[in-house]
């Protein structure tokens, strides 16, 4: 009861502050800029030695301890979206934002990114909430006794939802129970934030696949396509790792740059990822259908012109707020800010002060104060 009374805190707050107002309109304007500016906060700090989790199935994921808090607060936990990894200039940023609220942070690289990059044979999408399990099952262990949060974008995002609701799409589209957790050797996080998730991963693509956003998914079929290499020239240690390899080997030799979103989902995500095909992952791992089922404290962060999700729009039309379960979701819903872009004016103008006057000065961002108000609560 106590958390859901925080959560009915954090709506009066969120109904009270003063939405966005964009630096510049439109939701392009916003992703570039989001995307462009550039991350003073890196210059704070240096993250640590890599961290090496492995996996039951010959994988490793690898994360980074951020910068931290003696307030000791928890641990927050954060996830970069498609293509990305811990250096997305994203992920800093919420970092310093999270130690400043008072939280320790770490950074996670999904299979085969950043760190991880020829150290997973499997892939990373946008239901893979059992690897975002697996890390919350680790870090209880390492650091016990404390709460545990994650902080999802994009791809991410839709994967924290789903771990909301304790969906993990690659085994069942309903809720898992105690035992069924313990296959994957998973755990819960004390309370999730996800932000500009694609609800309806169908919709998304096809945005990246054929329309105005196609920008965004030629960059990130070029990101992926260097994934596949890396697949390529590893050498796989079990019959499972070796049929991996042979969906990579064929995904590669029938996708180039010029591939869209959908075709790389059918040739490679889907019959990776341990579904059908493109049409059953969208429908098993897009995370608005579960939504009603969350059951943990979970904020969604989204503006309304996202390019790639269109915000809420894309929820289910059956789904609202008075859904079952609904007490533990919060929705920030923002007019603009792109997709994970949110530049105000005031962050617009300490972005260039800084860069002009002080180049290590790292002034705070909308989101960044989003995300403390969010903390504070959690």
């Amino acid at each position: 009861m106590e958390k859901i009374s925080r959560l009915s805190l954090l709506r009066r707050q969120l109904a009270a502050t003063t939405p966005l107002s964009p630096a510049l309109r439109g939701g392009h304007t916003q992703t570039l800029l989001g995307h462009i500016l550039p991350s003073l906060s890196r210059q704070e700090f240096a993250l640590s030695k890599a961290h090496t989790l492995p996996l039951s199935d010959g994988d490793k994921l690898i994360g980074h301890i951020g910068p931290g808090s003696p307030a000791g607060r928890g641990w927050l936990h954060i996830f970069h979206g498609l293509s990305g990894d811990v250096d997305s200039v994203y992920m800093p940023r919420a970092a310093v934002a999270a130690a400043q609220a008072g939280f320790n942070t770490m950074l996670w690289n999904h299979r085969g990114c950043g760190a991880g990059r020829g150290l997973a044979m499997a892939p990373y999408h946008s239901g893979r909430s059992d690897d975002i399990a697996r890390v919350i099952h680790w870090a209880k262990k390492q650091w016990p006794n404390t709460q545990h949060g994650i902080l999802g974008f994009s791809l991410s995002a839709n994967a924290a939802c789903l771990l909301a609701a304790g969906i993990v799409p690659a085994l069942k589209t309903t809720p898992l129970n105690r035992e069924e957790w313990s296959q994957i050797e998973g755990a819960l996080p004390d309370f999730a934030i996800a932000v500009n998730p694609p609800f309806d991963l169908a919709r998304a693509s096809r945005r990246l696949s054929h329309e105005s956003s196609r920008l965004y998914g030629s960059r990130f079929v070029f990101d992926l396509l260097q994934l596949l290499n890396d697949r390529k020239s590893m050498t796989p240690t079990t019959d499972q790792q070796r049929k991996l390899q042979k969906v990579a080997l064929h995904a590669r030799a029938n996708l180039n740059p010029l591939s869209s979103v959908e075709e790389f989902d059918e040739l490679y995500t889907s019959r990776a990822g341990g579904f059908e095909n493109r049409q059953d992952y969208y429908a098993r791992a897009s995370s608005g259908r579960y939504l009603s089922s969350t059951s943990l404290p979970l904020v969604v962060l989204s503006a309304d012109d996202d390019p790639i999700t269109h915000g809420f729009a894309d929820l289910p039309t059956d789904f609202s707020p008075s859904a079952v379960g609904s007490d533990w979701l919060v929705f920030d819903r923002q007019d603009s800010g792109g997709h994970m872009g949110y530049i105000d004016a005031m962050t617009l103008r300490g972005q260039l002060r800084a860069v002009i006057l002080r180049p290590t000065l790292h002034p705070q961002t909308w989101f960044e104060r989003r995300l403390a108000m969010y903390l504070e609560q959690l």
